[in-house]
Order: C-alpha cells, then structure tokens, then sequence
C-alpha cells in the first residue's frame, strides 16, 4: 500500500534531509504562477532537461545536480 504524504510533511522530510529551510519559500501567495512563468522563460530560452541552473535568468553550466549543495550557495553569493 503506498503511503500518503501531504505537501507540508514532504516539505518537512526534504528539510530535514537537506539541512535547508524550505517552508517559507513553499508559502509564497500564488508559488504556481511563478513556477509556470519561470518554466516558459526557461523553454523559450531552450531548456528543455531538469535541472539547469540560472541565476539572475542566466545559464549557469559549472552548476550540477551532482554537486554540493555548499557549491551551489557559493555560485549564488558570488553573484
């Protein structure tokens, strides 16, 4: 039988395996619409495979899926 989880239980799981808080980011008024609107803008720049890092609407390739999530808060504060 598969379990059952809700949004807020899976957002505590993925909070408590990463270390990052991430509630208050899945409390944003209207999230969908700003997920679409970046899901166009990333089609339409030819993204079309998960995941590729933008920051500030620019690719950025030395980002990967692979790396630590350190890498990735180091790439951003740079910016």
């Amino acid at each position: 039988m598969i379990e059952r989880r809700s949004r807020r239980n899976i957002i505590a799981r993925l909070e408590d395996l990463s270390g990052v808080e991430l509630a208050t980011a899945f409390a944003i008024p209207d999230l969908d619409r700003e997920i679409k609107w970046h899901c166009k803008y990333a089609r339409q720049n030819g993204i079309h495979v998960s995941p590729t890092f933008m920051i500030d609407g620019l690719i950025q390739p030395q980002i990967g899926s692979g790396d630590p999530v350190s890498d990735w808060v180091r790439e951003i504060s740079m910016r």
